[in-house]
C-alpha cells in the first residue's frame, strides 16, 4: 500500500503485545493478501542457510522499491545458523535480493545481542553478512559466558563453524 510519497511501504503497528509476522517472501503479492500479517514470524531464507531465518519485532515496515525492511521493538531473529543461536536487538534494517525471497544483510542496533548456547555476546551494532555468513559486534562489545563478562574491541561470528574471532585491541 503506497504511502503519502507514493513508495511502497506497508507499516504495521499493535501496542502492547508482540506483533508475530508470518510473510511467505518470495511473491511480494503474498506480502499483501489479506490476512498474511496476522500469522507468526517473517520467515526468509540466506544462501546456502540449511534453515529459514525467522524474524520476529512489534512493528514491520517493508520497502519493496528498495528491497528492505525494517523491524522495531523486541526484535528476535532465529535460526539462521541452528537453534542455539539467535539474535535480538531494538532495530534491524534488513536488505534483500530482488526476489524479496533471500536476505543478504541486516543490521542490528540498540541492546543488541547475540545467543550461542550457554554464553552470549552484547554491542551497540551487529551486522550480518550473507555471504560470509557472519556477524560483525561492534562498539560495547562484551562476551558474556560461566568465567564472567569480557569487554572486547569487536567479535566476528561466524556461522558455519561457529567459531568467534575476538579483536581484542585497544581502539
Amino acid at each position: 500500500m503506497p504511502n503519502s510519497s507514493g513508495r511502497g511501504t506497508v507499516e504495521l503497528k499493535r501496542p502492547r503485545a508482540r506483533l508475530n509476522l508470518l510473510l511467505l517472501i518470495p511473491a511480494v503479492a503474498v506480502l499483501s493478501a489479506a490476512g498474511i500479517f496476522a500469522n507468526p514470524g517473517t520467515v526468509v531464507s540466506m544462501p546456502s542457510a540449511a534453515h529459514p531465518t525467522k524474524i520476529e519485532s512489534d512493528i514491520f515496515s517493508l520497502d519493496r522499491a528498495n528491497y528492505s525492511a525494517i523491524y522495531t521493538g523486541h526484535v528476535h531473529l532465529q535460526n539462521f545458523a541452528h537453534d542455539e543461536c539467535s539474535l535480538r536487538s531494538d532495530t534491524l534494517r534488513v536488505k534483500f535480493t530482488s526476489s524479496l525471497h533471500d536476505l543478504l544483510s541486516a543490521t542490528a542496533t540498540g541492546n543488541v545481542r547475540v545467543d550461542r548456547g550457554p554464553s552470549w555476546l552484547s554491542a551497540n551494532q551487529a551486522v550480518l553478512d550473507a555471504a560470509t555468513r557472519t556477524i560483525v559486534l561492534t562498539g560495547s562489545v562484551a562476551l558474556h559466558d560461566a568465567a564472567g563478562v569480557t569487554p572486547e574491541k569487536k567479535i566476528v561470528v561466524h556461522l558455519d563453524t561457529d567459531s568467534l574471532e575476538i579483536d581484542s585491541q585497544p581502539a
